[in-house]
Order: C-alpha cells, then sequence, then structure tokens
C-alpha cells in the first residue's frame, strides 16, 4: 500500500472511531436514566431506605412515614405497610440506627380536632409511585392526592383535594422515629413556632435520638391559612406541638402547595435557602429540576445491558448519592459540634458520614465519579475534627454519634490526599488524622 492510501485509510479509521465516541456521547445525553431508578428498592422490611424524593447529596428527603416506632423502621417506610402517618422531611438512607425523620405533615379532611393519631390513611400501592425527585401517592381515608418533590433545602409539596370537608394539613413538631414509645414521646427537648402571616409558620426544634439536633424551619402555603388549632400533648413528656391549619376556599379537584424549608441555623437561614432555591410556586418546574439534576449525576456512567441489570445498577449508584447531605445554608452557614454558627470551607459543609460502612468502597467510589465532592467532603471531616479533637467516627447533622469502633475516616481523608486531590489544607488533614491516632479522647461508644 502506498502513503498516500495508507494516511487515507488511516484518517478514514480515525474519523469512524471519532464519530462512534461522539454518537455514544449523544446517546448519553439523551438516554434517561432516572427511568433505571427504582427507589422503592429495599423498602422492604429492613432494608431501611425510603421512596421519597430528594437532590444528589441534600439536606432534604422528604418521604412517606408508615411508621416511627422501633428498628424497622430507621427510614420511617416499610414497603407491605398499607397507612400513611405522614410526611417528613429529612431521612437516613440505609443505616442502622434511627434519627432525623422531622417535621410530619399530613393533609386532612373531615374532623380537626381528634386524638394526634388519627389522622393517618390507608392508601393502595397501585396509586402510589416514585422516581428520582418525586413521589405521589393517594389517601384513600382522607382523599387526597399526595406529591412531593424537592431542592437541597427545601421539600416542595402538592396536594389535591378530593372532598372539601374541613380541607386541613397536620403538622406534627413532636414526631421523630424511636426506638420505644416512651421515646418517641419525650425525644423533644423545645419547640418554638411562630405564625409570620396568614401563610407562614417559622421555628425552632431541638431534639435528642442518636444525636443532639437543632433545626429551623419555615412552613410556606400558597393559600392563607384561614384557622389553626394546636392539639392536646398525647403524653407529659412531650414538647413538640401539634398544629392543624385550616384553608377555606378549596373546591373539589384543586390544589394546595406547601413548602418546608430547613436549616441549621436559623430561621433567616432557612429564609435565604427558600428564597435562593425555590422563590417561586411551580411545581412542576421544580420536580423537572429534580429529574434533570439527577440525569446528569447518573449519566456519568453508562452501561449496556438488559433492562433488570440497567435497573439494578443505576438503583444502587442512586442510593449511592443520597448521602453524605451538605447541610450548609445557601451563604455557607452551619452549626458546627459545638454548637457554634460557623461558615464552612468553600461554603459547602458535609454530613451523615458513615464511615466504618462507606470507607471501603463508596468513598473510593466518589474518588472516581464524583471528584468534584471528595475536596468538601474531606474538607468537612477535618472542620469537624478541629472542634471535636478528632475524625468523625459517625458524623450525623454536623454532630458526633460515636457509632462503631475505631476511626475509617482517617481512610477516607488519606485515600483523598493519595489519589492527588488538593482542594483541601493538606497540613490541616495531616494534623487531624494524627490527633485522631495518636491523643487519647474520652469518647462515649453507642456499642
Amino acid at each position: 500500500m502506498n502513503k498516500p492510501k495508507s494516511l487515507i485509510y488511516r484518517y478514514a479509521f480515525t474519523a469512524i472511531f471519532l464519530l462512534g465516541i461522539v454518537a455514544q456521547q449523544a446517546f448519553a445525553r439523551q438516554t434517561e436514566y432516572t427511568k433505571y431508578v427504582d427507589p422503592f428498592v429495599g423498602n422492604a422490611d429492613n432494608g431501611h431506605t425510603f421512596p421519597g424524593a430528594c437532590r444528589p447529596f441534600g439536606m432534604i428527603q422528604t418521604s412517606p412515614v408508615t411508621g416511627g416506632i422501633g428498628w424497622r423502621y430507621c427510614s420511617e417506610y416499610v414497603y407491605s405497610d398499607s397507612i400513611i402517618w405522614g410526611f417528613t422531611q429529612d431521612h437516613l438512607n440505609g443505616t442502622g440506627c434511627m434519627d432525623l425523620g422531622d417535621i410530619l405533615v399530613m393533609p386532612s379532611t373531615g374532623k380537626r380536632t381528634r386524638s394526634w393519631d388519627e389522622y393517618r390513611s390507608h392508601f393502595y400501592k397501585t396509586q402510589e409511585f416514585a422516581t428520582p425527585g418525586y413521589y405521589s401517592v393517594y389517601l384513600t381515608d382522607t382523599k387526597v392526592k399526595a406529591e412531593l418533590t424537592a431542592s437541597a433545602h427545601v421539600a416542595f409539596h402538592r396536594y389535591t383535594y378530593d372532598s372539601t370537608d374541613s380541607t386541613s394539613v397536620l403538622i406534627d413538631l413532636q414526631h421523630g422515629p424511636a426506638w420505644n414509645d416512651k421515646q418517641y414521646h419525650s425525644q423533644v427537648n423545645r419547640c418554638e413556632t411562630h405564625w409570620e402571616d396568614a401563610y407562614t409558620l417559622v421555628g425552632h426544634v431541638q431534639n435528642t435520638v442518636w444525636v443532639k439536633q437543632d433545626y429551623f424551619f419555615i412552613i410556606k402555603f400558597n393559600r392563607p391559612v384561614a384557622s389553626h388549632i394546636t392539639l392536646n400533648k398525647a403524653a407529659d413528656t412531650e414538647k413538640g406541638d401539634r398544629i392543624v391549619a385550616t384553608f377555606d376556599g378549596i373546591e373539589q379537584g384543586e390544589q394546595l402547595l406547601m413548602k418546608i424549608v430547613m436549616s441549621t441555623t436559623s430561621v433567616d437561614g432557612a429564609k435565604k435557602n427558600l428564597y435562593t432555591e425555590i422563590p417561586y410556586w411551580d411545581f412542576a418546574a421544580v420536580k423537572q429540576s429534580a429529574n434533570n439534576e439527577w440525569n446528569k449525576y447518573l449519566k456519568r456512567i453508562d452501561i449496556e445491558g438488559t433492562d433488570d441489570q440497567k435497573k439494578n445498577f443505576y438503583t444502587s449508584f442512586y442510593h449511592a448519592l443520597i448521602q453524605p447531605n451538605q447541610i450548609a445554608d445557601v451563604d455557607g452557614m452551619y452549626r458546627n459540634a459545638a454548637d457554634n454558627i460557623v461558615k464552612a470551607e468553600n461554603g459547602l459543609f458535609y454530613s451523615t458520614f458513615s464511615c466504618w460502612d462507606t470507607y471501603r468502597a463508596a468513598h473510593p467510589f466518589y474518588t472516581i465519579v464524583m471528584p468534584d465532592r471528595v475536596d468538601a467532603m474531606v474538607s468537612s471531616l477535618v472542620e469537624q475534627a478541629e472542634v471535636q479533637g478528632f475524625l468523625p467516627i459517625w458524623g450525623l447533622w454536623g454532630k458526633e454519634n460515636y457509632c462503631m469502633v475505631g476511626n475509617h475516616a482517617v481512610s477516607i481523608v488519606a485515600e483523598a490526599y493519595h489519589k492527588g486531590f488538593r482542594g483541601f489544607d493538606a497540613e490541616r488533614a495531616f494534623k487531624a488524622i494524627k490527633n485522631t491516632q495518636t491523643i487519647s479522647h474520652k469518647l462515649k461508644s453507642n456499642w
């Protein structure tokens, strides 16, 4: 073969190869990877996952509650159940202990003054649907279709009422998953609420299950609250309010919209989160945005295989991206392990570090597929270490729950540095590792 022909064939082969890459990339852009994710996987019995709506690594996970007492309900949902208690706004994913499950809300019709546990509703599995960033269910007893979506700090609910008999929403600030009935009715330490106007309830709750947790919240409706009542406490040990807000003028088939915003710092912090992320009332737009964001992350890996194989893979991929959770406000402020309000390095602070579970596979996976997240995760571990004296063993909501033996965050930090990540202060990271490994700390153990 002469040289000109050789060059022609070489260029042709290169062109075909490049066209193949372009075609593959175009396919990846067009593929709806979220269709392969089934959020109901892992919801059976002790799988301890939830089907509700969240964003990748977001603070909010708004999801249905089918139970809140006992080990089966670490994520508050068991697939075989047939009654929904309501919807809470943050959840643990796949853990063997319980916490979070804050701010239970439940759309209601009929009599307002009743026992705290009489607002629940049956539902049919055929009328329940979930996909990344969206969940819906029809509540048969209250005749309400409930739909949930979310941004990073804001849960967005839409309720369509088929009955106009006293259209209301229960807001239960005592609720939280607990190991037993006694703890369920005593885990709230403080609860303060205030109606800013006819549309807006704000407040602060402190509770203790796994860690001492402070959260500030805003609940904002798109319709004015006509009236509201506070239910009697169910036990002398309760400090959390249960409020029933009622609305006038909702006709059959009309909708009520509600935003629930959380912050570790203050109501003002929650307001910044709200007006930065969802300043409008377009539920469909937020739902689409959530789907788009999940698709953007899931498409980082494109696999070939059967639909069942893709479902297994992308559902597992999805679950791996629910945590750690970025809990700093949009301005970077967060409550640290010493209960001080501080600004996170680079404006991001991650928590929900189940390090003994995740150091082997999840964090190595992040270094490959989520390299843009690794530096901030390491910085977050180091920031918490500088406050409490050692790298987090099991970090939750910016605090330490001391669960499991050893300290596996050492491996997470060291691996990131070994792989070339330099977006964190290496000297501070080394000092955190050294202090963790060489200084004796009096640790309380949960085991």
